[in-house]
């Protein structure tokens, strides 16, 4: 179905491309990949001369590597092309078939095309380079585009949460898959501006630490290593496998102290540990040439660290903690590590231009870093008249390169460099060799493999010399407020009567929708087997994520549209390692989300506080002390989580204390209640308006709900007959409170309790919240017994 007209903001990434929408509403990531949002910026030449691009390009090049273009966007400027299969092709053409395919995704997801399109670059990049990517978009055919820094977009997306008022300076520290970036930004009243000259490293980041992950481990087993034949296709699949994962080790690290590598090879089957100092060690040489850069930018821009507000940490390498403790070591000044960084440029670049084109937002300058008016076609028409099936773009006409020139081939980052490269490009170095000083034969063997199996071929030559701009145009930053995510099952949005709540008939639980106003079972959502409990609802009630316990004890979280059930799949494709054991129930980021916060353990630690991104992508982890944690829930405005917490895990997990911490990682967390003196407090969640908290609290006769001001004060009790009153969840309006007990029916018509849903109407008089008398949900069909109801997000 055909939107209103919606822009595109796209970053077209080194080693990841990722898209945001907007269409009126504030911005959401547009789902390119299977496994996550944003998809490789890899491309497979197919024999017909067609594309297939991301993972699918991943599967095809890992046997057959003459035909895959990896890393293209560090060769825009080269005058020598990539052979693809013996084809020429510029970084231009490819870069350009990447972001068409881009645009045609989004058309065949949103019915028609952009009306407006910002494209991303480096702010480090000079004239000669902005004046390719104009050339790209050309090629692509977009139609109406634009471009703008890196840095200006994610200072523009780290505004929508994190207050940034006009005067105050940011650094931008933005560590990819492929390139460093820094600057210096000035918030005006018209944006965002650069001050100074950005700086940045060409060739680091995330792609050279796999490689120094990569020859770490391969050290570790080096006599068969050497012995692989890498001609036989099985040595390549399992050196593929190899490096896939140690690149999840990597990742896995930010999180863990350690993590153990397995490795498969024809001839041996064992395992490397790899620490989180190992992984320190090799990279500290390179971190440490960005923490110069800094240096260098903050001297362009003439201020000191202590003139700045915050460094935002920004690309997917910016995660590990190393990057933050060296800078903050350095210049003594908070780092913010945005929502999802990965995605930050992408949401901040859709919102550059929303008041030109139509959407909310203030007036914005005369121009970025350049318009291009109107589609300049380069590609067949026929090619754009139709979305091109998911994974491939149409076959090159215009966009191949000129003949080969002076080639030198090049694997991934870490094998020799050429004379070019040599002095500017930091490398990462690997684990010590032999004595000789000469590489191991296994480490050549491995970068060689590298080459074929993970990486095709690439090209070092002389680029020409650009010259950095002194200063950016000033870019407008209009709020925002992301809608859920494009890539889950949705429905239509749920009525203001319509509830999920999870129920027991004759022992299996499944979730059922229901209406408060009929007081009756609208339709049965879930059908699987196990256990379904805990259900959650999207900020704008088209999508249900609930907590899975299968038959065989493992937890899961499952996903599927709110109002039938469709669509119902695994939230993550595999479940993270900080939560394999037990899962409570997640809350909903109404701010971004693509994020949910859960308390969880792995099955031997206590329970953790984490965030996650919807396709399982590890964000943070939140300092919580020693105890463990469990129903966190977030506030309105996105910016505080609330969650309970207790010092030594209980068998029956009645309750403890009720804490309250920022989004950001950043400050402690706040204590509300006080279990010694109060009882035992659990379940807050925040009132539609944010400006209370309904908790459940145990005097020892049993729970009663309660209520407080979000900042703890004011605590009163809602509920005081003798039932254990729990999960407490609001009407979308805030005027009905629903939540579990195990009181007596109206009438007291059982002679045993079970514990159901009850709905009291909640007033506010000045200070104070009062409920009404208290109704059963459903009159009919109400099952065994029934969960934690989910009326609005938590």
């Amino acid at each position: 179905m055909a939107t209103m007209g919606y822009r595109l903001g796209v970053d077209l990434g080194t080693t990841f491309t990722a898209v945001a929408v907007a269409n009126g509403q504030p911005p959401t990531m547009l789902g390119l990949g299977n496994r996550s949002l944003q998809v490789p910026s890899v491309l497979f030449l197919k024999p017909d001369g067609s594309f297939l691009v991301g993972e699918a390009a991943e599967r095809r090049g890992a046997l057959e590597s003459d035909r895959v273009a990896r890393e293209f966007k560090r060769r825009l400027g080269d005058h020598v092309p990539l052979l693809l299969a013996g084809i020429p092709y510029s970084a231009q053409a490819l870069t350009a078939h990447l972001l068409r395919w881009v645009v045609d995704q989004a058309t065949a997801q949103l019915g028609e095309p952009p009306t407006d399109t910002t494209i991303t670059h480096p702010a480090s990049w000079g004239p000669y380079r902005k004046e390719l990517l104009q050339q790209v978009i050309a090629l692509a055919d977009v139609g109406p585009a634009h471009t703008c820094p890196e840095p200006v977009a994610a200072a523009v997306q780290y505004s929508t949460h994190s207050r940034v008022p006009v005067g105050v300076r940011l650094a931008v520290y933005d560590l990819g898959g492929g390139t460093f970036d820094v600057c210096v930004l000035d918030k005006t009243d018209e944006g965002f501006t650069i001050v100074g000259a950005a700086q940045g490293i060409e060739r680091l980041g995330g792609v050279d630490f796999d490689e120094a992950v990569f020859r770490h481990v391969v050290a570790s087993v080096e006599p068969v290593v050497r012995d692989l034949d890498i001609g036989k296709p099985e040595a390549l699949a399992a050196l593929a496998r190899l490096r896939r994962d140690c690149v999840e080790a990597k990742e896995a690290l930010s999180a863990d102290v350690d993590v153990v590598v397995p490795v498969n090879l024809p001839g041996l089957s064992a395992s490397v540990r790899v620490t989180r100092s190992d992984l320190e060690s090799l990279i500290r040489p390179a971190l440490e040439l960005t923490v110069e850069a800094v240096e260098r930018c903050l001297r362009s821009a003439k201020v000191s660290a202590s003139d700045l507000h915050a460094i935002v940490l920004v690309g997917g390498s910016s995660r590990i903690p190393l990057v933050t403790q060296m800078l903050r070591a350095a210049f003594e000044v908070p780092t913010a590590l945005d929502t999802h960084p990965k995605h930050d440029v992408a949401l901040g670049a859709v919102q550059v231009r929303s008041a030109a084109t139509g959407g909310a937002g203030p007036t914005p300058p005369p121009m970025t870093d350049g318009d291009v008016p109107g589609p300049r076609s380069a590609l067949p028409t026929a090619a754009r008249s139709q979305p091109t099936p998911a994974g491939e773009v149409p076959a090159p006409t215009t966009l191949r390169g000129g003949p080969p020139r002076r080639v030198v081939a090049r694997g991934r980052a870490g094998s020799p460099p050429s004379p070019v490269d040599r002095t500017a490009t930091p490398t990462v170095p690997a684990k010590a060799g032999p004595p000789s000083g000469r590489p191991s034969r296994a480490l050549v063997l491995a970068t060689s493999a590298a080459v074929v199996i993970g990486v095709g071929t690439v090209y070092a030559v002389t680029r020409p010399q650009e010259s950095r701009p002194d200063a950016s145009p000033s870019i407008t930053s209009p709020a925002t407020g992301p809608p859920r995510s494009a890539v889950l099952p949705a429905s239509a949005a749920l009525g203001p009567t319509q509830m999920v709540v999870p129920m027991s008939v004759e022992g299996d639980w499944e979730l059922y929708l229901t209406d408060t106003a009929s007081q009756t079972v609208v339709r049965r959502l879930t059908f699987s087997t196990g256990i379904d409990t805990s259900p959650v609802l999207s900020g704008d009630r088209r999508t249900v994520i609930w907590v899975h316990a299968a038959d065989d004890g493992r937890y899961s979280l499952r996903v599927a549209a709110a109002s039938d059930g469709s669509g119902e799949r695994d939230l993550f494709a595999t479940m993270p390692a900080q939560c394999a054991g037990v899962v409570s129930r997640p809350a909903w980021n109404p701010k971004h989300p693509d994020e949910v916060v859960m308390g969880c353990s792995d099955g031997s630690k206590r329970l953790g506080l984490y965030l996650f991104t919807v396709d399982g992508q590890w964000v943070r982890t939140y300092a919580v002390g020693s105890g463990d944690v469990a129903n966190p829930t977030f506030s309105p405005d996105g910016r505080t989580i609330a969650y309970w917490a207790w010092a030594s895990r209980t068998p029956t997990l009645a309750g403890g204390e009720i804490f309250t911490l920022d989004v950001d990682g950043t400050g402690s967390p706040r204590k509300l209640t006080s279990a010694a003196s109060s009882g035992q407090d659990s379940d807050p969640v925040y009132s539609p308006s944010g400006r209370y908290i309904t908790f459940s609290r145990d005097l020892g006769a049993g729970p009663h709900l309660y209520v407080m001001a979000a900042d703890g004060s004011q605590q009163q009790a809602l509920t005081g007959s003798p039932a254990h009153d729990r999960n407490p969840s609001f009407s979308p309006s805030g005027d009905h409170i629903a939540f579990r007990s195990d009181r007596f029916d109206v009438g007291g018509s059982r002679s045993t309790k079970a514990f159901r849903v009850w709905v009291a109407d909640a007033t506010v008089d000045g200070s104070k919240m009062t409920l009404g008398s208290p109704r059963l949900l459903l009159s009919s069909g109400a099952g065994d017994g029934q969960g934690a109801p989910a009326w609005t997000r938590r």
